[in-house]
């Protein structure tokens, strides 16, 4: 489960399936055991390497020393000893110790509090070892951004958050969001007052930004900047976005782009802009990446760090980056997960730099910025140790036990040439061999605890160390139950013949005579789609398919269906169906010369609702939702002659 994820939730706009439902077991809950297992076996390793204790032990995962600061977790009224620590709320604080390798440190603590950072005003120039940055007194964009003996980076404001509509949709929202060039503004987070506070400490000045912003609440942005990292910390807090939002936040470049690079899983995708040749096709839409992305321009370039925010795109010269798409509804599913309504919080980073990437460390800033240490108490007498560490040109993206093995998984993220590179293992193990990524073709290597490989432009590179004892056989899962939150196993084991992302409707059972329905596949039209899609239009509802159905508009309260029966008819029953118990009130009518005609008056229709009704010779009939609380979507409107 922890190694086999869809891999939708990680690429661009295929987040848009993402669903929440309260009886069937959903992305969101697998995603949430996924992150809590998985702390779960870290804090449990943590505990079993370092013991208990007062000190604090941390489990660094990178293979590096790390270069950032950090924010670490305290035990209240404890600090570091000896070690700055600086306030960033009531749970956190700044550091910056020297952490081992992909291994376990023990800090001592002692009492005391973290140094809170003083208020100052905001100053003309921000000036680190790497850059000068100045902030826009009124509206609190960047607007100037300088490397230390290099040119301007910026041409315009930065980090500015914008909220856009689409012009034109093409499909569902979830699905598609359209390019910048298809969408309009209609708010950023410089229109109105700003409320800019400055604080200076032992670790950062940081820069908080508070304004109105689309839909009527605070948009707070955090600029955090370190004197000794190149690295830019942003945060966005939003809350009550309106549906159909694409909100972005973006970062004009000076200078013609002459290369964008973008990570990928193992690696990253590179374009040179200077070559047409070798322009890549995904440059004009809006892309995926994994962790990274980099624009460089003459002057010299801008990275991009994120968590979880994988939606790019360049537009001219003016790298963006997606934090949502509000989508209320996924193709017409209440879709709460992706919808604008609540509070969001949002985390990226900005690393300016004259070099390429290779040379400024981006993808191991980047891993750095998404692989946060385990953090628990701990004996302070515990060794501190390195189980793993490489060279330069290599990072450490997967490490596993299989049988009597220890596999690594390793990338060469520099694109450099063919070269010589370093792993050093300090955990036990008898001896040692360069895999493919199967574990089979073995080349033994000599050495140790050192081993020095030759690794080309971008390989991934798989190692086997093999060790006195074995785990156990991994065991095939037959049955998910004791992973599904007790609440949804009901609907675990139970089949329907439908396809795609549940919940998809939990409709009644269709009519043993569904197929008798006078008006299967009659000619039909309605008052409104959803997007005008196809997909939803009203044949849909008197197809007899329990897999489709007719949708509306988010907002439609009122719609109707109509079925032209091609010949007078006599009736005496109906089935209806809908999805998410959103019809209140319904009429069914006929057209009775030129004029529409009540002869059945109805309530709430559910998951499935059969009515019948005196004798009634109809032609044209059409089902007229009068009352609804969402935009209805009716599975099923078949009208049949015998009255049972």
């Amino acid at each position: 489960m922890l190694l086999n994820m869809d891999r939708n939730t990680l690429w661009g706009s295929a987040a848009g399936m993402v669903f929440e439902t309260s009886d069937s077991w959903d992305v969101k809950d697998r995603l949430t055991w996924v992150e809590e297992s998985s702390r779960g076996a870290a804090g449990e390793a943590l505990n079993a390497v370092a013991g208990e204790g007062a000190g604090l032990g941390v489990f660094d995962p990178v293979t590096w020393k790390r270069m950032a600061p950090l924010a670490l977790k305290l035990p209240d009224g404890k600090v570091l000893s000896g070690i700055a620590c600086e306030a960033v709320d009531a749970n956190r604080v700044l550091c910056n110790p020297s952490l081992q390798p992909c291994g376990v440190t023990a800090l001592p603590l002692a009492d005391g509090a973290a140094v809170l950072p003083e208020s100052v005003p905001l100053p003309d120039v921000i000036e680190t070892q790497f850059y000068t940055a100045r902030i826009d007194a009124k509206t609190g964009a960047l607007t100037n951004l300088k490397l230390k003996g290099g040119a301007e980076l910026l041409r315009g404001p930065a980090n500015v958050v914008f909220a856009e509509k689409v012009n034109r949709q093409a499909g569902d929202p979830g699905d598609f969001i359209a390019v910048r060039s298809d969408r309009k503004s209609v708010g950023t987070s410089s229109d109105g007052p700003s409320r800019i506070t400055v604080t200076r400490g032992p670790i950062s000045t940081t820069v908080t930004t508070e304004s109105e912003f689309y839909g009527g609440k605070v948009c707070r942005r955090v600029m955090r900047f370190y004197e000794t990292s190149p690295r830019i910390d942003c945060e966005v807090d939003l809350e009550d976005i309106p549906d159909k939002t694409v909100v972005v936040v973006e970062f004009p470049l000076a200078g013609r782009l002459t290369k964008a690079i973008r990570g990928i899983p193992y690696g990253f995708s590179e374009a040179d802009l200077e070559n047409p040749a070798e322009v890549a096709p995904w440059l004009p839409d809006i892309v995926p990446a994994i962790q990274w992305s980099d624009s460089m321009t003459l002057a010299g370039g801008l990275a991009i760090l994120d968590k979880g925010l994988t939606g790019r795109e360049l537009h001219d010269s003016t790298p963006i980056l997606y934090l949502m798409n509000a989508t209320d509804y996924y193709r017409a599913y209440p879709n709460t997960w992706l919808s604008g309504v609540g509070k969001h919080h949002f985390e990226y980073a900005l690393v300016p730099h004259s070099g390429n990437a290779a040379d400024s460390g981006l993808p191991r800033l980047a891993w750095e910025f998404n692989m946060l240490p385990v953090v628990g108490l701990a004996k302070e007498d515990t060794r501190t140790k390195s189980f793993v560490e490489t060279s330069d040109r290599l990072i450490v993206e997967a490490m596993r036990r299989e049988g009597s093995d220890l596999e690594l998984r390793l990338a060469d993220w520099t694109g450099k040439p063919e070269g010589k590179a370093t792993v050093t293992v300090n955990l036990p193990h008898q001896a040692a061999a360069f895999t493919d990524m199967n574990g089979q073709n073995a080349q033994p290597l000599t050495g140790g605890p050192a081993y020095e490989i030759t690794v080309r432009p971008q390989q991934i590179v798989t190692l086997r160390l093999k060790t006195a004892g074995a785990v156990p056989a991994i065991e095939p899962r037959t049955k998910w139950d004791d992973l599904v939150p007790e609440q949804k196993r009901a609907a675990l084991n139970r089949f329907v013949n439908r396809k795609g992302h549940p919940p998809h409707g939990d409709t009644a059972p269709l009519p043993d005579d569904a197929e008798s329905a006078v008006n299967l596949g009659k000619p039909a039209k309605a008052s409104n789609v959803y997007h005008n899609d196809p997909a939803w239009s009203p044949g849909m509802a008197t197809d007899a398919n329990p897999n489709t159905r007719w949708a509306t508009d988010d907002d439609v309260r009122e719609c109707w269906i109509e079925v032209d029966l091609g010949a007078p008819v006599e009736i005496r029953r109906a089935f209806l169906s809908e999805g998410w118990d959103r019809v209140q009130a319904y009429e069914l009518q006929y057209d009775k010369d030129g004029a529409w005609t009540t002869f059945y008056k109805g309530g709430r229709i559910g998951k499935g609702s059969t009515v019948t009704f005196p004798p009634v010779t109809v032609q044209r009939v059409r089902l007229h939702v009068l009352e609804a609380t969402g935009g209805p979507t009716i599975w099923e409107f078949l009208l049949f002659k015998e009255g049972k």
